[in-house]
């Protein structure tokens, strides 16, 4: 582990690169009494050290867990909810392998614990194919899906190398390197890039703007079918936070309470003309508490992301009387308060009432059961792209609504809170001038990432 952290995978013959980053390494030694299944001898020496950990030790990475599948529909392992809980009361981010039984029969393939952890990163495996070169998801790796609140599960996948194109590491026991493989190995290899963001950004990001950062870079291969995570992570910190002249990312942080509703808006340039289609796409990542004792509603909060892609398009609608059956249907229209100016102060002066936010894209107040599956509700990655028509769009915003469930549904006086970090991006492909360039200038409280070239960090 130790090994592919610092190195990645050596190539036989090269001199071994300076580290970009320093390993802290623990060892957990076993216990007959405890470890012989549940690894609780392990948790406990985790739940020991973590806090404990010196403040620039802000990424833990795992390749250890529990033998066997997990099951969605039973508690979560203790190990599962150790991290979790770790990850929300002190911030740590745990990066954790996927585990390696991906080539067993149908009913022990899936994800081991603790990799479907819901505040965390867990890192499924890639190989090269030796004769196109094409990157493929390796036998071995475990698929999801994960559990209620982490659906998508492993989060990203990373180079673990197979047989046929092993992943050399540092043998220190016989002094040699040696070709293996693993989801062990890919893990530390994201855990190093985790480590080099946070070193090299000169502001001080959360673990959570980490998650987004990897999540929104990954790239999609076909066999991310939805048991594989979101896609392949680039190898490099440089590739996973780049703008280009024609697309254009931008950062949101903070903290969400229940019951609260965020605006995060797309920067664009004003008269904005893309020449074509646009993309816009977001990911948002939030850490809640955690309920080890209900599968089900194991996380305890949740976000509802709505884009609403033109600042001037309001709903109208005419409001319930007294009197009137509570399923009575109501009219709606749909207007562009600007270009049909006339027309809003007729269904004003009508009795009409307009929308406090312009209309959102898709259609709001769906079954749980839809919003569950298509909008991921109670998980705590929330990812989409959508195209547009430049008329469709006008200073384009996501608005968050967060609700709490359980404990975090009750009124208190101090409201329980969830870190999040959102990563909203644009992308005009036949955008004719430089789009990152002139969203700076117009937004000058911006903070670009530079990052630093030295840097000084432990895993």
């Amino acid at each position: 582990m130790a090994s592919a952290a610092l190195y990645g995978s050596i190539r036989q013959g090269d001199p071994l690169r300076i580290p970009r980053i320093k390993v802290l390494s623990y060892r957990a030694l076993p216990d007959a009494r405890h470890d012989a299944f549940n690894l609780y001898g392990v948790i406990d020496a985790i739940e020991e050290k973590v806090p404990q950990l010196p403040a620039n030790v802000r990424v833990v990475s795992l390749s250890c867990g529990p033998p066997g599948p997990i099951d969605a529909k039973l508690t979560p392992s203790r190990f599962t909810y150790a991290i979790d809980r770790l990850h929300y009361e002190h911030g740590t981010l745990f990066i954790v392998a996927a585990g390696n039984w991906g080539h067993k029969a149908e009913d022990l393939r899936r994800l081991q614990a603790p990799a479907d952890s819901v505040n965390n990163l867990s890192v499924g495996a890639y190989t090269v194919d030796p004769t196109t070169a094409r990157k493929r998801i390796a036998n071995y790796s475990c698929p999801g899906p994960g559990r209620d609140g982490g659906a998508v599960k492993p989060d990203v996948l990373q180079n673990g190398g197979d047989v046929t194109v092993p992943f050399y590491a540092l043998d220190l026991v016989h002094g040699m390197v040696q070709g293996t493989c693993g989801t062990s190995l890919a893990g530390p290899r994201v855990a190093a890039l985790a480590a080099e963001l946070f070193a090299r950004s000169p502001q001080r990001l959360s673990a959570e703007a980490c998650r987004a950062l990897f999540i929104h870079s990954t790239i999609p291969i076909p066999e991310c079918d939805g048991e594989h995570g979101w896609g392949i992570l680039p190898g490099s910190v440089d590739e996973i936070i780049s703008c280009e002249a024609n697309r254009v990312s931008v950062l949101y942080e903070g903290k969400l309470t229940p019951r609260t509703h965020w605006k995060l808006p797309f920067l664009l340039p004003a008269k904005f003309n893309p020449n074509g289609m646009v993309e816009l796409s977001w990911t948002i990542v939030f850490a809640p508490e955690t309920n080890q004792a209900s599968p089900p509603e194991y996380t305890l909060g949740g976000i509802v992301a709505q884009l609403r892609p033109h600042e001037d398009i309001y709903s109208f609608y005419v409001p319930q009387k007294k009197g009137d059956p509570p399923n009575k249907k109501q009219e709606r229209l749909t207007l562009n308060v600007v270009k049909d100016a006339a027309r809003k102060a007729a269904l004003i002066k009508a009795g009409w009432k307009q929308s406090i936010l312009p209309t959102p894209d898709a259609q709001a107040g769906r079954l749980e059961q839809v919003l569950r599956a298509e909008e991921a509700k109670w998980d705590t990655v929330v990812r989409k792209t959508v195209y547009k028509r430049a008329e469709g769009i006008q200073c384009p915003c996501l608005t968050l609504s967060f609700f709490g469930r359980g404990s975090w549904a009750k009124l208190s006086p101090v409201p329980p809170q969830a870190r999040y970090a959102a990563v909203l991006t644009v992308h005009a492909k036949k955008y004719k001038g430089n789009l990152y360039s002139e969203v700076v200038n117009v937004y000058t409280k911006l903070m670009p990432i530079q990052l630093r070239n030295q840097i000084q960090i432990s895993v």
